[in-house]
Formats: C-alpha cells, sequence, structure tokens
C-alpha cells in the first residue's frame, strides 16, 4: 500500500505545488506562496514566505536565466515571485485577472508562460524578462480551462477540450471534444491527455489527430482534483486521497492502489519518485514514495501548529 514518508501543516488551504531541487513551492491559499524544503521528507520545513493579497491555488516553477521564479495563480492575479533566495522571496510583476474569478491556472514552459483567466481565456506572454511580460498572444475560450503544454501544443479544458498549436506567434486551433462537466487538472503524454473531471473521474482522450479526438476510457474516482503521470501510472488526486491507476492500457485503466486521507488537490513528482501532495489530510503538503507507482510508504511527520 502507499505510504506518506513526510508531512507539513501549513498556515493557509493547500491547493498547488510545484517541486525542484528539493524544494517544494506551494499555492497556500490566502497565505500566498509556502516555500519548503523537503529534502529530508521526514524533516521538512519552510525555507520562506511570501503572503500575497489574493487566495492562491495554483503555482508554475521555472527557471529563467540565472534566476529562479514561482509563477503563482490566484483570485485578482497572477504573480511572478523571484525565489532564488528562498528566505527572501520578492514579486517583480503582476497580470491583473479579467474577471473575479481569478487565474484558474498558470504554466511556464520554456521562456513562454501560459495564464488561464476565468475571464480572458489562456494568454500567452513571453517572458525571457520575468519582470517585463510580453503578451505575444491568446487562445481558447473564457471558462477557467486547466493546462498543459507538449510538442508546441496547448491542451486546455474546462470540460470543453481544446488543442491549439502554439509554435508561432499567432496560436491556431486544431480540434475540440466536449468531454464532461468541468475538468480541475490535465497532464498529456505522447498521444493522450488525463483528465481529472471531478465527479466524472479519470477521463482518457485519445489526441494524436486533433481533428478527431477520442475518449479512450473513464475510471471513476470521488471528485478527480489533480492528475500526474509516472512510468504508464496516472497518480489521481480526489476527495478521499490519491490513488494510482496503471494506464499502460489506456483503453482499461486499473486502480492498484491507494493513499487515502482528505482531498489531493494537487501532485508533483520529482524525478526520483518522491511524491508531494498538497492538501491532503486538511491544509496540509505530504511527501509519498511513487518510485514504484504500484505500492505507492508513513517515517515522519511536521506539523506547524
Amino acid at each position: 500500500a502507499p505510504i506518506i514518508v513526510g508531512f507539513y501543516d501549513t498556515e493557509g488551504r493547500a491547493s498547488g505545488v510545484s517541486v525542484s531541487n528539493g524544494y517544494a513551492y506551494v499555492a497556500d491559499g490566502d497565505a500566498g506562496l509556502q516555500i519548503l524544503n523537503i529534502a529530508v521528507p521526514s524533516a521538512i520545513t519552510r525555507a520562506g514566505v511570501f503572503d500575497t493579497a489574493g487566495v492562491a491555488w495554483r503555482v508554475s516553477f521555472g527557471v529563467i536565466g540565472s534566476r529562479k521564479y514561482a509563477f503563482l495563480a490566484e483570485n485578482v492575479a497572477m504573480r511572478v515571485i523571484d525565489v532564488t533566495v528562498p528566505s527572501v522571496p520578492f514579486e517583480v510583476a503582476s497580470v491583473a485577472a479579467q474577471s473575479a474569478s481569478g487565474i484558474q491556472d498558470v504554466l511556464l514552459v520554456g521562456t513562454k508562460l501560459y495564464v488561464s483567466d476565468w475571464g480572458a481565456g489562456v494568454s500567452i506572454f513571453n517572458a525571457t524578462n520575468p519582470s517585463n511580460l510580453v503578451l505575444t498572444g491568446t487562445a481558447g475560450n473564457a471558462g477557467g480551462a486547466s493546462i498543459d503544454v507538449a510538442s508546441n501544443r496547448l491542451f486546455m479544458c474546462d470540460g470543453f477540450f481544446q488543442i491549439t498549436d502554439v509554435s508561432t506567434s499567432t496560436p491556431n486551433d486544431l480540434g475540440d471534444f466536449l468531454a464532461g462537466s468541468f475538468c480541475d487538472d490535465i497532464k498529456v503524454s505522447a498521444t493522450l491527455a488525463f483528465l481529472a473531471m471531478d465527479d466524472e473521474g479519470l477521463v482518457v482522450l485519445r489526441v494524436s489527430n486533433p481533428a478527431s479526438i477520442s475518449q479512450r476510457s473513464k475510471i471513476q474516482a470521488m471528485g478527480a482534483l489533480s492528475v500526474q503521470l509516472r512510468s504508464g501510472y496516472a497518480l489521481v488526486g480526489d476527495g478521499l486521497g490519491v490513488h494510482s491507476v496503471n494506464v499502460l492500457n489506456p483503453a482499461s485503466p486499473v486502480r492498484v492502489s491507494s493513499l487515502l486521507g482528505e482531498s489531493a488537490e494537487d501532485i508533483a513528482i520529482a524525478t526520483n519518485g518522491i511524491t508531494t501532495l498538497v492538501n491532503m489530510g486538511g491544509s496540509s503538503v505530504r511527501i509519498a514514495n511513487a518510485s514504484n507507482p504500484s505500492a505507492l510508504t508513513h517515517v515522519g511527520i511536521y506539523s506547524n501548529f
């Protein structure tokens, strides 16, 4: 069975996470950005914090030039925070939300920044200079889409799934598909898109031909909120915890193990398989070992209260 190997209770509602080189960057609700040292999963410590004016729920980490940045999606803006020195994070830029619902998702790919706004679809920025973002294009429809990018294609889903070519300065719509009612998260691998579709569970789409997208399979979850991929498995966070699903045969996915607690609203996997889960068991960050996804192991706990 899966085993938790570390735990950290944050001040806010931990809803999004990105990991890099032993640090977890956590979108922590009204507590802003939390930076955690997770090099020793059984002894997590807080390295830094940046409290914003909004409610943060998604985060993307990236390195541009010699600096490190966290791109934070929240209800009032998308914020660019320099985290090169984890103990002294500072904001260098922001993009105001175009509706009261705020920014749904954010993703940095190279020096391209994708910002999904409930009121403006997906805006694409040149982030070569993160303190001076340059808008280069827009894609999709307003509606708060979750996003992923692979092979110069932007994948968007808010229930209505869309694929757009972003290889040039003029995004070109390639195809769409009505996937369901609402999409909380999306990950793309090769010819497949894996969608966390809330009460509809994990939905797998074939996307090799954007003009003819089709559903391969569906596996029910208790309100699927997040998804990550590793070595032929999908890790799916839902209202009960996180589940490891064998998707080597995408037409017939099989749930092979579960790590139960409370909702797992976002998941990040390091290259060694160490997995960071947010809001699992309340306003918290937990670390699990998913190096063997078919056997997701409690060696320590850290509480901030």
